[in-house]
Parts: C-alpha cells; structure tokens; sequence
C-alpha cells in the first residue's frame, strides 16, 4: 500500500510516497500554488489509501485534509512512543522537528544534530537513546532582512549567493552581510558548543529549503536529506 505523506511548513508544503519502506516522489509547492488541488492530484497519482500529515497550525488546513474520503492522521508527540524529550510542555514541541530527529536517528546509531533550516532555523540535539535534549530556534537569513526592511522601510534584495564581507559599500550590502552572518555564524557557534558539552561523536544532519545555503556557510560537514521529516514517519508504519 502507497501512503501519502505531507508536510505543512510555514513557506512551503512537501509531498512525498511512503512505499515498502522507502521515501519516492518528492515534491514542493509554496502556498501561492493551488495547493489544494496539487495534492489532490498528488495523492490519486500515487494510488495513496492512507495520508500521514505533519503540521504545526492544523487548523489552517484539517478541514480540506479531512474532506478526503481516505484515512488521513494528524501526527503529534503521541504518535511516537520511544520518543522522549527534556522541554517541560511536550506538547509545544513542533512535530516537524520531532518527525526530523527521529528521521536522523533512523539513519545514524550515533547521537545528532538536526538542523532545519527554512523559514526559520531550528536546531535540535537528540541521543542514541530517543532522548531530545533540547534545542533552538533562530531567524532565518530572509527573516533577518524583512526585519531590517520593515522597520526601516527598505526594500533588500534577497541573494543567497552572495559573499559576505566585512567591509561593505552599500547600506544594501552591509545588510545582506549582517544577515549573512545572523543566519549561519550562530550556528556554527552553536554546533562548536554543543560538541564541547556532548563530545564528538555525533552526526548532523540537515534539512528545510535553506539547507544548501546553510551548507555553505557551516564550519562542519553536514548531511543533507531533504525527505529527512518523511524518515520520521517511518516509525510508525
């Protein structure tokens, strides 16, 4: 049986086929598509009976998911009985985080760094033992501009590729610099610390949009599985 996995980020939704225990057919929209009928279409192409959903806001999207006449589960903490973490409310833990620990803890023995970097950047450390040690959450390198554009009415041009220098010649370029360096310097300084505090022996794996720009600015050699959240959901199948 063919099961239709879907992921509902903040930017963008990610379809993918969970087959004989194996991830096939990613796909990606952004919501200015007709989402709706895309993963329509998505789901009757892949012959899919059964529809996993990870989302953090399921309100924005329950009652199109469960108008389908298929059987369709809502992911949470609940869904996942080895699972344990040292946040005090597991409830506000997001399941895409959750689903991308779990997904690098089906791939590595060691313990891991699981960093997902979309519309903002979450980086979480989970042991060889399921136990999620704790994490955290940065601004994403566009979220750092649209801060810098909003409050002072500037409209910065968004480059990935750019080159970051400490020395710039336009407000434009010292902005886009600094966002360079809030967005993927932390992160290096986060990893270095979390090393220093659990040792060496770890993996770390990568995932989200912004996993290529991240991976080319990382100090550290990342692993990058963009179906890393749909890994996750392995588990329970």
């Amino acid at each position: 049986m063919n099961i239709t996995a879907f992921d509902f980020g903040n930017t963008r939704l990610k379809m993918g086929t969970i087959s004989n225990g194996s991830i096939e057919n990613l796909s990606f929209c952004t919501y200015l598509d007709d989402y709706k009928d895309l993963c329509l279409k998505y789901i009757h192409d892949n012959k899919s009976e059964k529809v996993l959903v990870s989302v953090v806001n399921k309100k924005n999207y329950e009652n199109f998911l469960t108008t389908l006449k298929l059987d369709v589960s809502f992911l949470s903490i609940l869904s996942f009985k080895n699972f344990k973490t040292v946040y005090a409310d597991s409830n506000s833990l997001g399941i895409d985080r959750i689903l991308a620990m779990l997904g690098a803890r089906k791939m590595s023995k060691k313990n891991c760094i699981v960093i997902d970097a979309g519309t903002a950047t979450t980086i979480d450390y989970i042991d060889d033992k399921f136990l999620h040690k704790g994490g955290i959450i940065l601004p994403s390198k566009d979220m750092v501009i649209d801060a810098f554009s909003n409050r002072l009415g500037l409209t910065v041009e968004k480059k990935e590729d750019t080159v970051f220098n400490f020395l710039n010649n336009s407000t434009h370029a010292s902005i886009e610099s600094g966002a360079t360096l809030c967005a993927y310097n932390n992160i290096n300084y986060l990893i270095d610390n979390f090393i220093a505090i659990e040792g060496e022996d770890v993996d770390i794996y990568v995932t989200g949009g912004n996993a290529l720009a991240l991976i080319d600015n990382c100090n550290y050699n990342l692993i990058h599985v963009d179906s890393l959240i749909f890994k996750g959901m392995l588990d329970i199948i």
